[in-house]
């Protein structure tokens, strides 16, 4: 039956339709059901309104990838200046839904594999602060979960165009992030807490990013070209 309802699911119908999850503090989390931002005001973590009366994008987007044995799946998706979609995660989207402060995802359809993932995104209210969470069910052995968080600080109105691509950059892809990257064994609010922080020039507040069970790599990359069809539509 999922099976069936999932070839109903058009790409179409997945991109146009939309979700937001308000903190009440002015910040949000949104995005649409193919996991494809299709406004610059799209992401996972927009903070409130901040002392200049602007708001900032912090966490953008998350590249998943899960690897079974000698294959590799996606369930995140991202559209490209010129029309080009890649990766292509929504193809193992099974069904999602919608309720007070939380959106769902459920995933399958990796190959024969009898392994199902449903992920959850939740707006705290009253906190500039995002979860998600990811459920393996049915055949977990042998699988990794990677997770790339594609961070940023960008004002919600506008987009970054001073990345520098990798022929200006020569050999060296990691230098010129405009940040800093620590890493934190716990985190002084939740002790069961592990992951790493982002500190940002010239201002004060920092972006954590942390989970219960993790292996922190570090190795920064830019992301480039990012289609926003809204935006295009806008003539923006």
């Amino acid at each position: 039956m999922q099976n069936e309802i999932a070839k109903t699911m058009s790409l179409e119908s997945l991109v146009n339709r939309e979700w937001i999850l308000p903190n009440g503090l002015g910040g949000y989390a949104s995005g649409t059901f193919s996991g494809i931002n299709t406004r610059k005001y799209h992401g996972l973590l927009v903070g409130g309104f901040e002392p200049n009366g602007g708001r900032y994008m912090y966490l953008a987007h998350l590249e998943e990838r899960i690897f079974i044995g000698e294959h590799r799946f996606f369930i995140s998706a991202h559209k490209y200046l010129s029309d080009s979609i890649y990766p292509r995660g929504f193809i193992h989207l099974l069904d999602y839904g919608l309720k007070k402060q939380e959106v769902w995802f459920r995933f399958g359809k990796f190959r024969d594999y009898d392994l199902q993932v449903i992920k959850r995104i939740r707006s705290l209210s009253g906190k500039q602060q995002v979860l998600i969470s990811y459920e393996f069910v049915g055949q977990t052995d042998g699988v990794r979960f990677d997770l790339l968080p594609l961070v940023t600080r960008r004002n919600i109105h506008t987009v970054r165009r001073d990345a520098p691509y990798h022929s200006e950059r020569g050999a060296d892809w990691t230098s010129t992030l405009p940040f800093d990257v620590c890493r934190f064994l716990r985190h002084k609010s939740n002790p069961n807490l592990s992951g790493f922080s982002i500190k940002y020039p010239q201002i004060s507040s920092r972006l954590y990013i942390g989970s219960h069970e993790m292996v922190f790599n570090h190795q920064g990359e830019w992301y480039h070209d990012f289609q926003y069809d809204l935006e295009m539509q806008r003539g923006y």
